[in-house]
């Protein structure tokens, strides 16, 4: 196992808008322009990332929890960091620790990527920024349709906003206050294939419209309540959401939740709550699923984790 384990937050997705086209309708080919405006919430439940140098050995391989997957984005991430660095025909191993869903709008992907960035990085004696990880972990989201923007909100932390797509510095990011007595609980069912949300144009520009009215109603009162309200209605305006997950999400406010929605992307569902009704609200969502997660919210970025001499 290698010496460096970073920690990469979780980036959960509440409502969002993909901008993958240009002026004139085109979509866009550069992946550091490409990407979304939205919003969401860090948390605090993430992933664990190691990585070795394998000597004999060429290729990419990538184990989350302890199997081998393909995991596409952290293979393309590293891939990615190989190039910056100009290093050639290196094999690479990456240990991912995930602690949420994988494909339900958690944002793992672009977590993985980011831990696998920075570990690889310190393993080869060329560390590299915190800032400059996040921008190969966003062309590796984007380049394989796993996500869009996630990664910029990783350089903050809390209850995130972006208003403006793509890689720093073209991407810029805005936060909303929030209180520490407030936890997100996330119900989950099955992941969703985001390529075929991603690369429905007629989808998009439908759900694109009824973004730009949730970012602005959002700004004018930037608020966790009214974020996750939005999110409520952008989820059935937009026709992206799942009926089934739209009627938890609503019960989940009649009971005590601060707001609810759905993930973005994944039949999965998120709400914020305060301490003193969590108990009722995890009780509630296990009559759907036991799959049920607390986390709280993480109010900064990657960290290195642990450091083996």
């Amino acid at each position: 196992m290698g010496k460096y384990k970073i920690y990469t937050p979780a980036g959960l997705s509440s409502f969002f808008e993909a901008c993958i086209f240009n002026e004139k309708g085109n979509i866009i080919e550069d992946p550091s322009i490409k990407g979304a405006r939205g919003g969401g919430f860090t948390l605090e439940k993430g992933t664990i990332t190691t990585t070795t140098i394998d000597e004999n050995n060429k290729e990419v391989e990538v184990y989350i929890n302890g199997k081998k997957e393909n995991a596409v984005t952290t293979k393309n991430a590293v891939k990615l960091l190989l190039n910056f660095l100009n290093k050639k025909d290196i094999g690479v191993k990456v240990y991912h620790k995930i602690s949420l869903p994988i494909g339900a709008g958690f944002g793992t992907s672009a977590s993985g990527a980011l831990g696998a960035i920075l570990s690889l990085s310190y393993e080869l004696g060329h560390p590299i920024s915190i800032i400059n990880a996040i921008r190969l972990s966003h062309i590796a989201d984007v380049l394989s349709y796993t996500g869009l923007e996630t990664a910029e909100g990783f350089a903050t932390g809390g209850v995130v906003l972006i208003t403006e797509p793509g890689t720093f510095w073209n991407a810029e990011v805005e936060k909303i206050a929030y209180s520490r007595d407030i936890l997100i609980v996330a119900a989950y069912f099955e992941p969703i294939k985001k390529e075929s949300i991603l690369k429905s144009i007629d989808a998009l520009v439908e759900l694109n419209k009824v973004a730009k009215e949730t970012m602005k109603n959002v700004l004018k009162y930037p608020t966790v309540d009214n974020l996750l309200k939005e999110s409520r209605i952008f989820a059935e305006k937009s026709g992206i959401g799942d009926k089934e997950m739209l009627k938890i999400s609503d019960e989940l406010v009649k009971n005590g939740a601060i707001g609810a929605t759905q993930n973005m992307i994944g039949r999965a569902v998120h709400c914020a709550v305060y301490k003193k009704t969590l108990s009722k609200i995890v009780d509630l969502l296990k009559q759907y699923t036991e799959n049920v997660y607390v986390s709280k919210i993480h109010d900064g970025g990657p960290l290195i984790y642990s450091y083996y001499q």
